[in-house]
């Protein structure tokens, strides 16, 4: 009798364990194509700006790479995301760009830079699988409203011409405008497996890209 409570105890936890097990695997959300052909790229990859009409130059260089799932208690889900630390000789000073599937918003993922020292003031300047006209509340900030401008077959910026450029707007509106950093773009263009080609700053600045080399 007592050896077969035993049992019926070892088989009831097993069961038990095996439900908790598989209730804590949660499903992971995936960085989809779109997100990944524009704004993921490897270590070494480097880009080199223009200030426009000046002869003022910004090589952006990506030195690290962080690739992999995050999680967070508060969702459902894991989501992929692909960290990037970069560095400004321009700003001579590193900052991060994350592109991430964790959104509010099914069926999109973001893109989003901030500089060292200024994560409160993280801005996002893309977002996925929406078409032109499109606005996106950023989650973290919601006063970071986002806007999917245009969409432009070839682009020609500097003597060279870009093919599938996306257009972002990224302004911050509200109580949340005195947390904008100088350093973000308001507007950025996004050529397919180039990255960002163009940048309108804050103080109405254009930096234009004249050369690169990129990994994905």
């Amino acid at each position: 009798m007592k050896k077969n409570l035993f049992l019926f105890v070892l088989l009831f936890s097993s069961v038990w364990l095996s439900c908790c097990n598989k209730s804590e695997v949660k499903p992971v959300r995936k960085l989809d194509q779109q997100t990944k052909d524009y704004t993921v790229f490897l270590e070494n990859s480097f880009w080199i700006y223009k200030l426009e009409n000046q002869i003022i130059k910004d090589t952006i260089k990506i030195n690290t790479i962080r690739f992999g799932n995050s999680f967070s208690d508060k969702l459902e889900y894991d989501y992929e995301e692909n960290e990037k630390i970069a560095y400004s000789t321009y700003q001579s000073e590193k900052f991060y760009t994350t592109s991430t599937a964790r959104s509010d918003i099914d069926n999109i993922c973001i893109s989003n830079m901030w500089f060292e020292g200024a994560r409160t003031s993280t801005k996002c300047t893309f977002f996925s699988n929406r078409s032109v006209g499109s606005i996106y509340n950023y989650w973290y900030y919601p006063d970071n409203i986002v806007t999917y401008q245009e969409f432009l077959p070839t682009y020609t910026l500097e003597g060279k011409t870009y093919s599938e450029v996306m257009v972002f707007e990224s302004r911050y509106t509200g109580a949340s405008l005195a947390f904008d950093d100088v350093r973000l773009p308001v507007r950025v263009w996004y050529a397919k497996h180039v990255g960002i080609i163009r940048k309108e700053m804050r103080n109405g600045d254009f930096w234009n890209l004249i050369s690169y080399e990129v990994k994905q």
